[in-house]
């Protein structure tokens, strides 16, 4: 099945090219596709009344294409689905895995002005747009599930890039009583009489409706 999505921030995108986890560097790092587990991936964002649809029509999906030895999707709640944030809405992995293809390819991406992006384009965290992803059923070891494939993205609103070298990874560290960051306190006013400072006396409803 293939969904539309509207106007939806990406987060933390990787799908420029393949990327994979890394324990030694306890990093994302790029990869080649013929690598195991190397996928393109993205985040959006969903408020509540969108993320029920969309897991709505993940169990309907899975329902009309599982096989007979499929076990039931059991879920009960949007929150064993999706991962909600502080603010009350729910983050959304998509994910397209190469399967060690050296032929796979990217979601597709589209510029603002409907131009298609170079070759190699790194979408922005932060960014909006319309997303066609394409539901698929899978059951696996036991377990069962919907993945959501990112196949077309085209931008409405392209976010800055963050230079990180610009930001200091030690900001959190410094301490107030840094001698070389606090500022001095002034000495009090001495009176105007005596030119040498002496005195004169010494702070859900999150079920799926399906």
């Amino acid at each position: 099945m293939i969904e539309t999505l509207r106007n939806k921030e990406i987060l933390w995108p990787r799908c420029d090219r393949p990327y994979k986890w890394s324990d030694a560097d306890n990093r994302f790092i790029a990869c080649s596709p013929t690598e195991e587990k190397a996928a393109y991936e993205l985040n959006i964002v969903l408020n509540e009344a969108d993320a029920k649809d969309l897991a709505g029509k993940m169990r309907s999906t899975y329902a009309a294409q599982r096989k007979p030895d499929w076990k039931d999707w059991a879920v009960k709640s949007l929150t064993d689905v999706f991962k909600k944030d502080e603010t009350g809405h729910y983050i959304v992995k998509l994910k397209k895995r190469t399967y060690e293809d050296a032929n796979s390819k990217p979601p597709s991406h589209w510029m603002p002005n409907g131009s298609a992006a170079v070759e190699g384009y790194q979408l922005t965290s932060g960014s909006k747009a319309d997303l066609q992803i394409f539901l698929k059923p899978w059951s696996v070891g036991g377990k069962v599930g919907v993945s959501l494939r990112p196949l077309h993205i085209q931008l409405i609103e392209i976010a800055e890039r963050q230079d990180r070298a610009n930001v200091n990874p030690f900001a959190s560290e410094i301490k107030t009583d840094n001698p070389f960051t606090e500022q001095p306190t002034p000495p009090a006013p001495q009176p105007a009489g005596d030119p040498f400072g002496l005195s004169d006396t010494g702070v859900i409803d999150d079920e799926i409706p399906f």
